[in-house]
């Protein structure tokens, strides 16, 4: 009979905690209510450690925080705190897609809806065979980029970090994702995920098929090194930025749809409300002006930070 192993021990003694005071609410309910809670509390550690000013984005997610954590009270907000250091504990110790095989786990997926999570070991074989040639384009330009228009958990692009991380690569320094889900406890799932392990990229809610998005969140490395974050973004530009795009009827166009979709992330999360005018906020927005990178690109990076150290 095989030992547990480290990762098991982490699962079972999260189930055995959430399942231990779901007795006045169902436990898809206290899921999906921490999943949110610890996606909050993890955007907020780079304001409150002082290495980001507070900004619109900050009193948003505040608003979002206090509007759940009133449901609970201060011994269960606790035990939210546990929950969240069992989940750091293990994605630390082995990157895989531990919130994603506990939602399964758990049995609390809305599998009518399609909440199917795709094995980690299947997902790390697609990585292997995906980032075979990464190394080549990580010379060329000094980092990649990944597209995950249904990210679930965000199970795929921990097989990416993992990926590259076993190919001698730091994944922080270079990958950048975008990663997109309809659904919103799972956008929370790989937003907490790949934050806690330091990568870099945007996770929004929204609908990939019809071109819908209602909000988006930058990991906090993105935040703590901004002029980086640039250069991934930048990348990403099609050379003439003041077209638009047609409708996205095979990849490349689709491409370009993505592209100004993070310009205006990258607007909602490095501008604070009252530099924007009236009719801006009354105007369809199609596409950010170009300063708006400019201006995220002018952010002092934060020399003294270690990776890691925020989480």
């Amino acid at each position: 009979m095989s030992k547990p192993t480290p990762m098991n021990n982490h699962a079972h003694e999260f189930k055995k905690i959430i399942e231990g005071f779901h007795y006045s609410r169902g436990i898809r309910e206290i899921f999906i209510d921490w999943l949110e809670l610890a996606a909050c509390a993890v955007h907020q550690e780079p304001y409150h450690l002082g290495l980001v000013q507070k900004d619109e984005a900050f009193n948003k997610i505040e608003e979002q925080y206090l509007a759940v954590a009133k449901k609970y009270n201060r011994e269960e907000l606790d035990t939210f705190g546990k929950l969240l250091g069992i989940t750091k504990m293990a994605l630390w110790e082995e990157k895989t897609d531990f919130l994603g095989q506990l939602y399964m786990d758990l049995e609390i997926s809305q599998e009518r809806s399609g909440e199917f999570f795709t094995p980690f070991s299947l997902s790390l074989m697609i990585a292997k065979m995906t980032l075979d040639n990464s190394g080549e384009h990580i010379k060329e330009k000094g980092f990649i980029t990944v597209s995950e228009p249904a990210c679930g958990g965000g199970g795929m692009l921990i097989a990416a970090a993992k990926v590259l991380e076993e190919a001698g690569y730091n994944p922080s320094e270079v990958m950048f994702f975008d990663a997109t889900d309809i659904s919103k406890p799972c956008c929370d799932m790989a937003y907490l995920q790949t934050s806690i392990l330091g990568l870099s990229g945007i996770v929004r809610h929204g609908d990939t098929l019809r071109m819908n998005e209602w909000s988006n969140r930058f990991t906090p490395v993105c935040r703590v090194y901004p002029a980086r974050t640039n250069t991934f973004i930048d990348s990403l530009k099609p050379s003439k930025t003041d077209e638009t795009p047609p409708a996205p009827s095979d990849l490349k166009q689709n491409q370009e749809q993505q592209t100004l979709a993070l310009n205006l992330a990258a607007e909602t999360s490095g501008i604070k409300a009252s530099e924007k005018t009236k009719e801006q906020e009354k105007a369809p927005k199609t596409a950010a002006k170009p300063d708006v990178i400019d201006k995220l690109s002018q952010e002092t990076d934060t020399s003294s930070y270690v990776q890691g150290s925020l989480f």
